[in-house]
């Protein structure tokens, strides 16, 4: 790490003033108010980083687990089983060699799953503050370590202390610094831009510091594929600096290592290798999801709408104008935004078929920000040499986008909060279900929460309830155990259940339109093209058998039986194919499912009048 020396502004050991350096004050007494006015920059950034940090635990102070953590928890759980060559049997077993080298989706995750697993074992789920608290801190690192290389290049302090305080406050990227599973993407971001601090000499080769580097570089590609992209800013930031020999040597031990863990994963678990290249057809639309990844960032943290591609423009012609510097120590200015530009091209390649709008995802636009951000404060920086006022310009405009970053943050929050506390309660229900021996309509390996969570299984719950790792004693309502019972006590297979249910379900009031008797204690729904619904009542467990005329989908959505009406926001569905049986499963007691029917005529065996 550099010192404060060399944080402020000033020169490296044997190496020229860093490019863009201001003249300051340094060494006269009792400087002018405009110098004592200048000297608060630095304590103001310091000041920012924890204001920030409390700030944005207020604004995540409602927030839980959702989504792809859920992986990770249930890699720790010892019934988890996994299939990593097709047709060979699974492999079981909580933390092991497997679970900790397969990848999370393409991404290598071996480093945040054992952090992860660390906070698990001491908290649990009975607390998300430790979680999001690591993933907030990793953004006040990361901002300060930008903060660092703005001065290292001897970026005006002000215009650092703005920028700096607009990126710790991103609302264009809310979804990496409010979201506690992207801890995967902010870690390897501050262990890339820590090593470039070890490549940034002059002089002789370091194998000492080649040899600490080739540790951080490591360690972010273990975290997700942005390491690739840090790795990359490391070997280009080495060309730059010190030539081709030092970013081959820079590049070499770490890409060797990813070389041969991909290697790994493509021999030993290639079933679980989950992205695929797109079409050649869509190849060419990778130009265009760069371009919206890359104006979409910068709309996004200005607050400038439609004005994206203009700052790009710009910032690409000072970037060819002042091209003399990129050898010098602004080296980092000029190549991190050209790696962004290759690392968004090939993360193209991969996800264009997903549409392009998908490049203006907000997790992309933080790492867009991060990369673009030393050449802009240079930029900028070197306005305010050539025109002072630029700098409280400059400050003043940050503010703004700061105000507006921080409304991007609440906002992202004040969206993602109701949706993950319907979540917590729909998970705890399902936790007590579970708990007090409820009966089941699916299997151990179905999913409890399969639209936002789907990695969450039945087997990994129960694991879970028995390591005392779930909040039982937190309160639920009815309303979240119902939720909870459309994905555990509704299921549909093609065998028959057997038996006949004690007590046959009913047909309700909510019946559109009216069945009609087709014989065989079935009967006939049929609305034309158009879905029909037909509302039972299971007083007990039971089932019905479901034959369409049609392929289509079943979605059952759960009520209480003493109010038909209040009926789930979730809904379990089903696939069907015309002219095949299936049977309806509904084992949660006192309960009056809508089911909505293909389109034609489905004939539905086993319900009373």
């Amino acid at each position: 790490m550099a010192s404060d020396e060399a944080a402020s502004g000033g020169a490296r050991t044997g190496s020229a003033p860093a490019a863009g350096t201001p003249r300051t004050s340094a060494g006269r007494k009792g400087g002018s108010w405009q110098d004592r006015l200048m000297e608060l920059a630095t304590p103001f950034h310091y000041a920012s980083l924890p204001v920030a940090f409390v700030l944005l635990l207020f604004l995540t102070r409602h927030l839980w687990f959702i989504g792809d953590i859920y992986d990770f928890f249930a890699r720790m759980q010892s019934g988890t089983c996994w299939t990593p060559v097709a047709g060979r049997p699974p492999v079981c077993g909580g933390l092991n060699a497997l679970s900790l080298l397969i990848p999370h989706n393409e991404h290598w995750s071996t480093v945040p799953l054992l952090i992860t697993a660390a906070i698990y074992r001491f908290f649990g789920l009975h607390s998300y503050l430790p979680y999001i608290g690591l993933e907030i801190l990793g953004q006040v690192v990361v901002t300060h370590l930008l903060w660092r290389w703005m001065r290292r290049l001897g970026v005006d302090p002000w215009v650092a202390t703005a920028l700096a305080t607009v990126f710790l406050l991103l609302g264009a990227g809310a979804e990496d610094i409010e979201w506690s599973f992207q801890f995967a993407w902010v870690l390897p971001v501050a262990l890339g831009l820590a090593g470039l601090y070890l490549l940034d000499v002059d002089g002789p080769d370091r194998w000492g510091r080649d040899f600490a580097y080739w540790v951080l570089a490591v360690l972010a590609l273990m975290c997700s594929g942005i390491g690739i992209c840090m790795l990359l800013l490391g070997a280009g930031f080495a060309l730059l600096r010190r030539g081709w020999r030092a970013a081959l040597r820079a590049a070499l031990v770490p890409a060797a290592v990813y070389l041969v863990w991909l290697a790994w994963v493509a021999i030993s678990a290639p079933a679980l290798l989950s992205t695929t290249p797109a079409a050649k057809s869509l190849l060419f639309q990778v130009p265009e999801y760069v371009w919206t990844g890359l104006t979409d960032a910068l709309q996004g943290a200005t607050g400038l709408a439609g004005l994206g591609g203009v700052l790009a423009l710009g910032l690409g012609y000072w970037l060819v104008r002042n091209h003399r510097l990129a050898r010098g120590p602004a080296a980092i200015a000029f190549v991190a935004p050209v790696v962004a530009l290759v690392f968004f091209a090939l993360v193209g390649i991969g996800r264009v078929s997903l549409g392009v709008a998908e490049a203006g995802s907000g997790r992309y636009s933080y790492v867009w920000i991060v990369l673009l951000l030393p050449a802009s404060a240079l930029a900028v920086s070197q306005l305010v040499r050539r025109w002072a006022p630029a700098r409280w310009l400059t400050v003043a405009l940050a503010a703004v986008m700061a105000v507006n970053g921080i409304a991007g943050l609440a906002g992202y929050a004040d969206v993602n909060a109701p949706i993950q506390q319907q979540e917590r309660g729909e998970i705890l229900g399902a936790a007590h279900l579970l708990q007090s021996g409820a009966p089941l309509a699916v299997s151990e390996d179905a999913g409890v929460e399969p639209v936002f969570s789907p990695n969450l299984t039945v087997a990994d719950l129960r694991s879970m309830i028995a390591a005392g790792k779930m909040p039982m004693s937190a309160p639920i309502t009815a309303a979240d155990t119902l939720q909870a019972s459309v994905y555990l006590q509704v299921g549909v297979s093609p065998t028959h259940p057997g038996a006949a249910p004690e007590v046959a379900p009913t047909i309700g009031n909510d019946v559109l339109p009216p069945p009609t008797p087709a014989g065989n204690d079935c009967l006939a729904v049929a609305n034309g093209a158009s879905t029909s619904q037909l509302q039972l009542v299971f007083s007990g467990p039971g089932w019905i058998a479901i034959t369409p005329t049609v392929s289509g989908t079943i979605s059952v959505r759960l009520a209480p039986e003493d109010a038909p009406l209040d009926l789930t926001a979730a809904a379990a569905t089903f696939d069907v194919t015309a002219g095949q049986t299936v049977y309806l499963t509904v084992t949660a007691s006192g309960t009056a499912p809508l089911i909505s029917l293909p389109p034609g005529t489905t004939t539905v065996c086993g319900a009373g009048g």
